[in-house]
């Protein structure tokens, strides 16, 4: 099993997929017809219409089939195939550690050894991420440990485990970075390789005031003193469904657009604590002190 075919029929998922499969650096074969797969391509990655129109073995050769319907199951596929590449063994243990933050790191340790690790976009991404190494890895014991750090953003995603069934760890991050800022990714790893406590029932991601005010002053930085964002675009931002600058980009446009259309002649309505007060047009830093 020393490469991946590739029998597909839909060039948007064969160009995704061919790039995919660089990515990882796994040597692989493109095929217009099953009977072209050279002997050596043990895995075959092809769509349900073309599976139709070939066997799971050809010549005498056994291979491995992985089918895929649409581009979300794609990277899937390439680590599943990867796996197989290179030798598809099972484990006893795999943890994977996830450093949460705007865009968390994921890392999978299996047996003591790193084989993946993943930079994801979204805290919201990092519980398909970890679907798919369950699906592409054979396991006897699959546990996820999360760091301590980004409270809201960590208990979020520890949320979201949780209702998928996933048995998750909370780790104590301190004295994991050995002195430097690591990468999410490698934070990721020393998170996976240390032991956490279990977390067995949803975490509250309600903020408190304190994180509130937090928030609502780093939204004055940001907006390089001009104004200081409402408790409540506050609160979207403490539970992870709006990050600090857009919060900072919408408060703006929402004043602009109260400005076009002044409340009382030449007042506009701007959003503090979560209540509306009339302030004058001109913004200056002054004015939300």
């Amino acid at each position: 099993m020393n490469c991946v075919g590739v029998f597909v029929d839909d060039f948007s998922l064969l160009y995704r997929l061919v790039a995919l499969l660089k990515e990882e650096d796994l040597p692989f074969v493109v095929v217009e017809r099953w009977e072209e797969l050279p002997d050596d391509a043990g895995v075959v990655i092809t769509t349900p219409a073309m599976e139709k129109n070939m066997e799971a073995s050809s010549g005498g050769v056994e291979r491995e089939v992985i089918t895929v319907s649409g581009e979300e199951d794609l990277w899937v596929a390439v680590l599943k195939a990867a796996h197989m590449v290179e030798g598809g063994r099972g484990f006893v243990n795999i943890f994977v550690g996830v450093d949460p933050g705007k865009r968390p790191g994921v890392a999978v340790v299996g047996d003591g050894d790193l084989l993946r690790v993943f930079q994801t976009s979204h805290p919201d991404d990092v519980v398909g991420v970890v679907r798919g190494v369950a699906e592409a890895f054979v396991c006897r014991s699959l546990v996820v440990r999360v760091g301590h750090g980004d409270i809201p953003r960590r208990n979020r995603i520890i949320n979201a485990l949780l209702g998928d069934g996933f048995v998750v760890e909370l780790v104590d991050e301190t004295g994991t970075s050995h002195g430097t800022r690591n990468t999410h990714v490698e934070a990721a790893e020393m998170i996976a390789r240390t032991r956490g406590v279990r977390v067995s029932r949803p975490l509250p991601i309600n903020p408190t005031e304190g994180e509130l005010r937090e928030i609502q002053r780093r939204s004055r930085i940001a907006s390089g003193g001009r104004f200081t964002i409402g408790r409540e675009l506050a609160r979207s931002v403490a539970v992870g469904d709006i990050e600090l600058e857009d919060a900072v980009r919408l408060h703006e446009s929402r004043s602009a657009g109260n400005a076009r259309h002044p409340v009382g002649g030449d007042a506009v309505g701007n959003e503090i604590g979560g209540k509306k007060r009339v302030k004058k047009k001109n913004i200056g830093p002054g004015d939300f002190s």
